[in-house]
């Protein structure tokens, strides 16, 4: 009957088939039913208690507690290790190659490896569910909210397990890959999934709103909205996924699929601080949107910089494709949207989606009325803070692309270079105590300019920006020139070989 069962899975899925055909042995079977009822045993006897007249009884409250939380978390830390080891090996055995030349898609694939590598895993988890849901009725917790858990962690699964599948595929790609990806994944897991549960057993008991929607009033729109949150995200990485699983050669994300990342992610956030800034009670948060705006926003765009930044052969191709005189006409559009093209030019974009987002609203409150920082009210903070945030990203990503170019070789950590001159300010501000205080300058080149900023005299803020934009149009020149030459020379190198 089993094989029936497997056989029908596989006109379904092959990849699916593949994966439990070797897995759903009657030894492995027998062998998940005794780890899974075990450890059922051992929560059972942990949360017992023996009253004065020897007589045992479950303390069901503390039983549906201890399963809330081991369940979930067995499944995202195990499935994660389980599906990176899965495609680690298949990398070393040069089979993940093969897959990518199969007549399979890439939806197909990443599905089957999802359903197949952590089947038993599943099955573990299957086996436990009767108690756990026996228990949360038994400390009067409705049936409703416990499916909805359910739901959840199907969903917390879905982007733990994707989010591997990433990585691993990523470190592929950039040639990093060995036998810690697998363990990183796990790692990562282990540290991110407390923070996800706790969201969902404590996601009725917040009391927030997104926008104008009175989340924390109603749990079944808390719940939708956290639910569409994060199929949104799962989305998001499956579409990542689909891009460079037959195109490993492409950046992680393309220029307009990094448009939608900031314009969703930075809505998002915006939404939780625009409500906050309408209520009289929460002036820690009204001040946290500030500078969540001047902290998150600049990492995701480091990290979107990362994920847009071209490798060498494709600037190549670029440089020499922009050296024939008919290609220049499309040359901003390029830019904007272009595979192989420098993204300085997105990232300018994306900056400029996230200042259109926030600024009309942070200047329009009228919250700062009366806060000061060093002679310079609020407003004039933000802005001036924007600014060289605006313009240090600017350097960070043209230094990213001049390193990158310049790396013939695709070694471990080179394209990560450009992380030195990124830092380094600010590793020396800490390493020799410098205080913002005493040398704002030194502040105003770091990743985080705004402690400069509210310490810095006039002139030593022009200093700064005559400083950062000098030193931008360099960068953007020689990045110019280097292209040019580059395309040149590997044009004249092409027609060379054809002449000859």
């Amino acid at each position: 009957m089993l094989a029936t069962v497997i056989d029908g899975i596989g006109e379904w899925n092959p990849q699916f088939y593949r994966e439990v055909k070797g897995r759903l042995k009657t030894r492995n079977l027998i062998y998940t039913a005794i780890v899974s009822f075990s450890v059922q045993s051992l929560c059972i006897l942990f949360n017992s208690r023996n009253s004065h007249l020897n007589e045992w009884s479950v303390k069901f409250n503390s039983l549906f507690s201890t399963l809330d939380w081991l369940l979930p978390l067995v499944l995202l830390v195990f499935g994660t290790y389980l599906i990176s080891r899965d495609l680690f090996r298949e990398q070393k055995r040069g089979t993940l190659g093969f897959l990518r030349l199969s007549p399979q898609t890439s939806e197909s694939l990443v599905l089957g490896k999802l359903l197949g590598v952590p089947i038993l895993l599943y099955l573990w988890a299957t086996l436990a569910i009767p108690l756990h849901f026996y228990a949360g009725l038994k400390a009067e917790i409705s049936w409703t909210s416990i499916l909805s858990t359910y739901v959840l962690w199907g969903t917390f699964c879905v982007l733990f397990y994707l989010m591997s599948v990433l990585l691993i595929l990523n470190a592929q790609k950039s040639k990093t890959l060995s036998g810690s990806q697998e363990w990183a994944s796990s790692l990562l897991a282990l540290i991110c999934a407390p923070l996800f549960i706790l969201v969902s057993v404590h996601i009725h008991s917040v009391g927030w709103a997104w926008f104008f929607l009175p989340l924390g009033d109603n749990s079944t729109l808390t719940y939708l909205w956290l639910l569409g949150t994060l199929w949104a995200i799962n989305i998001g990485i499956w579409s990542v996924i689909h891009r460079h699983f037959h195109r490993i050669f492409l950046t992680v994300v393309s220029k307009g699929q990094s448009y939608w990342v900031v314009a969703v992610t930075q809505l998002w956030v915006l939404g939780f601080f625009v409500y906050a800034f309408m209520d009289s009670g929460g002036n820690d948060l009204r001040e946290g949107g500030v500078f969540l705006l001047l902290v998150f926003a600049p990492i995701e765009i480091l990290l979107l910089s990362l994920c847009l930044l071209p490798n060498r052969q494709m600037l190549l191709d670029w440089a020499r494709y922009q050296h024939l005189e008919k290609n220049r006409r499309n040359i901003v559009r390029d830019l904007l949207l272009g595979e192989k093209s420098p993204a300085i030019g997105a990232i300018a974009l994306n900056i400029g989606i996230i200042l259109i987002l926030w600024l009309p609203w942070v200047l329009s409150t009228s919250y700062y009325d009366d806060i000061e920082f060093s002679e310079r009210g609020m407003r004039q903070l933000i802005l001036l803070s924007a600014l060289h945030i605006t313009n240090l990203l600017l350097i960070y990503s043209a230094i990213a692309h001049l390193v990158s170019f310049h790396a013939k070789t695709a070694k471990q950590g080179t394209s990560l270079l450009w992380l030195v001159p990124t830092l380094l300010p600010l590793i020396i501000a800490i390493l020799f105590r410098l205080e913002p205080a005493k040398l704002s300058l030194l502040w105003l080149l770091s990743p985080v300019p705004i402690f400069g900023v509210l310490y810095a005299s006039t002139p030593i803020l022009l200093l700064g920006f005559l400083g950062q934009f000098c030193f931008l149009g360099l960068l953007l020149r020689q990045l110019q020139l280097t292209l040019k030459q580059a395309g040149e020379s590997e044009s004249k190198r092409l027609l060379a070989g054809e002449t000859g």
